[in-house]
């Protein structure tokens, strides 16, 4: 039995020489009802050569929503904070042994990894950047909100934080929430809004690859 199970993942390898050369890997974490293939397609949209795409697949299956649906935690959960907790605990677990499995597989120990995510997702990104050891060189969390506060224990993190003024899942006030407590908390935050609603725009991919290329 495997002591450390990874969740199942989609990568997308930049077309290069050697393993070696892989400049960046950017770990794509879903949102809730979705699945791996969602966020893997914005590789094709992210003008910036030589990152490693992977997009990991969340381990709790949605039966209501469909056969290719999953989710990070319940949002029935939110409501139980000790599920929500052990649910949350359990996915950044399942998380760190994939980005874990990821580095053994691509041989990138010391390649710079940025971790980002949409939704449910996102929240998963900050929570986990915000809580474990694995050092990040960024982290984008895209229509989200935070499920963690941030503590004086990790400070000087790299962020890139977006939302739609017309978002109508998780409110614009939560994005304004999130950027304000992680400055207040000493981490490097960009913060963008777009005329838009719980989505990631064009407009919004753009400035995630400038914020990318901003912190190599």
């Amino acid at each position: 039995m495997n002591k450390n199970p990874h969740l199942a993942y989609t990568s997308i390898v930049p077309e290069i020489k050697g393993k070696s050369s892989i400049r960046r890997v950017i770990i794509l974490l879903h949102g809730y009802g979705s699945n791996m293939k969602d966020l893997a397609s914005l590789s094709e949209y992210i003008e910036d050569d030589g990152n490693l795409y992977v997009s990991i697949n969340a381990p709790i299956k949605l039966v209501d929503f469909g056969a290719q649906s999953f989710a990070w935690f319940e949002i029935g959960a939110i409501e139980d904070m000790e599920q929500r907790k052990y649910s949350v605990q359990k996915s950044t677990e399942l998380i760190l042994n994939t980005i874990n499995h990821i580095i053994n597989v691509f041989n990138t120990d010391s390649t710079p990894i940025v971790l980002a995510g949409f939704s449910q997702g996102g929240m998963m990104a900050m929570n986990i950047a915000l809580t474990s050891d694995q050092k990040f060189d960024g982290v984008a969390a895209l229509s989200s909100r935070l499920i963690t506060t941030p503590s004086n224990k990790m400070n000087n993190l790299n962020f890139f934080i977006s939302h739609g003024t017309k978002d109508n899942v998780i409110d614009i006030s939560e994005g304004h929430n999130t950027r304000d407590l992680l400055e207040k908390y000493g981490h490097n935050v960009k913060y963008q809004e777009y005329d838009m609603g719980h989505e990631i725009s064009a407009d919004c991919l753009t400035d995630f690859t400038i914020w990318l290329k901003s912190i190599n």
